[in-house]
């Protein structure tokens, strides 16, 4: 019986992490220096004694310009990661309300991430 406890307690945590894409950016990497962040390692290192069977990464593709350049650059990296897995979604308009200082209001479409 102590044999079998003391296996358990040794044995590493399964682990899948999911990465919701959008948040990540906007909160974290959208002001900061460098816009990469390699999923894998940064997992690998937060979570040192996990197993980490996969990384689950959720985004959907921006509009064309130059911010879907770099996204889909992102993305090409990600790929050659073996545990990082792309999963698309797509953008989904929604209205806004807002109201002025004058009590009138605006009404205007904005974009947010949806599955």
């Amino acid at each position: 019986m102590a044999a079998l406890f003391l296996y358990m307690c040794t044995r590493a945590a399964r682990s899948v992490i999911y990465v919701d894409g959008f948040n990540l950016y906007y909160g974290v990497l959208k002001n900061a220096a460098c816009k990469w962040l390699d999923l894998q390692r940064f997992f690998t290192l937060l979570r040192p004694n996990d197993d980490i069977r996969a990384i689950k990464y959720f985004t959907a593709i921006v509009e064309p310009g130059p911010r879907r350049i770099r996204q889909e650059a992102l993305l090409r990296a990600l790929a050659t990661l073996p545990l990082v897995e792309t999963i698309l979604g797509r953008f989904k308009q929604k209205q806004v309300t807002c109201r002025t200082a004058l009590a009138f209001p605006s009404r205007s479409r904005r974009n947010g991430e949806r599955g």
